[in-house]
């Protein structure tokens, strides 16, 4: 009976630190894009399909995984003057389980050039998509 009580002392201890959540956070469970191209550029449009926006501003979105939900995924529009530039996805899977694997696939309009920062739990470091322009298909 002892053993047992360890046991389950041990996994929930264990659940405690390995989850983010909003008492044990871990900065790896966000995902932030950044708009560093020409200061007319900005996010037009944000939708989460998965996980939730944190906030959104002219050159920067962050968004914030759920507990069981999975890592954050979401629609991105960046415009122009008004007028659309590009749409594109984003994706990071869940931080714990999967080093913050990022993927961004575009949808229409001009193809973003990008770099990518992985997240990582053991580092506390949130993933990060840096748009530095945008080229034709």
């Amino acid at each position: 009976m002892k053993k047992a009580i360890k046991l389950v002392t041990a996994v929930i201890i264990f659940c405690a630190l390995a989850l983010p959540t909003s008492v044990n956070a871990n900065d790896c469970q966000y995902l932030r894009i950044f708009l560093s191209s020409r200061p007319s550029y900005y996010f037009s449009s944000v939708s989460a399909s998965q996980g939730t926006v944190s906030s959104v501003e002219s050159d920067r979105v962050t968004l914030l995984q759920t507990l069981l939900g999975g890592g954050p995924a979401a629609t991105i529009a960046v415009s122009v003057d008004g007028t659309l530039k590009s749409r594109f996805k984003v994706h990071q899977e869940y931080c714990f389980l999967k080093s913050g694997e990022i993927t961004l696939t575009p949808i229409m309009g001009d193809k973003p050039i990008y770099t990518i920062t992985r997240g990582s739990w053991s580092d506390n470091r949130g993933g990060e998509i840096t748009i530095t322009g945008f080229g034709s298909w």
